[in-house]
């Protein structure tokens, strides 16, 4: 049976962040939520096109995570992929919520894996068989590999990227008017 428990995530449990989303990990599970961030008021053009690129990076994050989960050589480099979750709240420190902050509905969940990581451009240098799986990932349709992390490097048969794409979304610079 499914649990329909509101998803509420705190910022205690953030583990990460990158340039429009936030990383969570539940507590006393294996689940990594990442959720992606909210433009505020206010937006200038840039920021408009930004939010359409967030909104389509976030679609193709998605679409490549299936599709390396069902890719068997692939399979095992990925996180278990738990899809598309629908946030209901994000607690400060002090309980109140900043869910304004975020785009709730722009969610996905996947397995949590602990281990030593890098970027994946930097770490094939040091460990060449990397080049050999950023080629099976771009074979399968993945081709947008530049922000990828690679958990776990030193382990050829336990190692697992993330933070890859079918193409890429190139955003233009802007600030942004929030920092937590």
């Amino acid at each position: 049976m499914e649990n329909h428990q509101p998803l509420i995530l705190r910022l205690s449990d953030k583990r990460s962040k990158g340039a429009y989303s936030h990383i969570f990990v539940a507590p006393g599970t294996n689940r990594a939520y990442k959720l992606f961030l909210n433009q505020v008021s206010n937006l200038t053009d840039t920021a408009k096109r930004n939010e359409e690129k967030r909104q389509s990076t976030f679609e193709d994050e998605v679409k490549a995570y299936k599709l390396a989960s069902s890719t068997p050589e692939l399979k095992a480099h990925v996180p278990e992929f738990f899809g598309q979750q629908t946030v209901s709240d994000v607690l400060d420190k002090d309980g109140n919520s900043i869910a304004r902050n975020y785009v709730l509905h722009r969610c996905y969940s996947m397995e949590w894996v602990d281990g030593p990581n890098g970027k994946l451009i930097e770490e094939k240098y040091k460990y060449p068989y990397l080049e050999a799986l950023e080629k099976r990932f771009q074979n399968a349709g993945i081709s947008y590999t530049l922000d990828a992390h690679v958990i776990n490097p030193q382990d050829e048969k336990n190692a697992v990227l993330i933070d890859f794409g079918t193409c890429a979304f190139e955003q233009e610079h802007e600030e942004l008017p929030f920092n937590f």
